[in-house]
């Protein structure tokens, strides 16, 4: 008897679900998180709670590296937008208006300091210069049927 069932153990392996091992050995969850078995569930805790707060954890793992980056809080960025705010109503211009003047001054500011820093850099003056392309094929030693096209330019002055 003993023998048919080591050969059958041996002709085929058992394998068991992670909560099935967790409640054979029983391993709690704090047992778990410590020895930091991920292969094997816990008996105390099932395995929606347990992907629950794995969700939880991911979630408030990025939004830790969210804010380290700089993003706000939506909440507190709704408050402070200019939606919110409506500067436009203050000027008495329709909503439109108010974001196309905005953008056509920043535009004219921006051109300004463009103006500005030519007028005081002296020009560059370059001489005209033509090339010439010549196309040469080569072909590789190891694939004759590949043909590898080589431009080359040439300074004709």
């Amino acid at each position: 008897m003993r023998t048919r069932l080591l050969a059958k153990v041996d002709r085929r392996s058992l394998k068991y679900r992670s909560d099935t091992l967790a409640s054979k050995f029983e391993v709690t969850d704090k047992q778990r998180d410590r020895l930091k078995l991920r292969t094997i569930g816990a008996f105390d805790v099932s395995k929606k709670a347990r992907k629950r707060r794995r969700k939880e954890k991911a979630r408030a793992r990025l939004e830790r590296l969210r804010r380290a980056k700089g993003a706000i809080p939506r909440a507190m960025y709704i408050a402070n937008s200019l939606t919110k705010s409506k500067p436009w109503r203050a000027e008495g211009i329709d909503r439109a208006t108010w974001y196309r003047r905005r953008k056509k001054d920043a535009t004219s500011t921006q051109m300004r300091q463009v103006r500005t820093q030519y007028r005081r850099e002296a020009p560059i003056a370059y001489p005209p210069v033509a090339f010439t392309v010549t196309a040469m094929f080569v072909e590789t030693p190891r694939r004759a049927d590949r043909t590898i096209t080589l431009m080359k330019r040439e300074r004709t002055t």
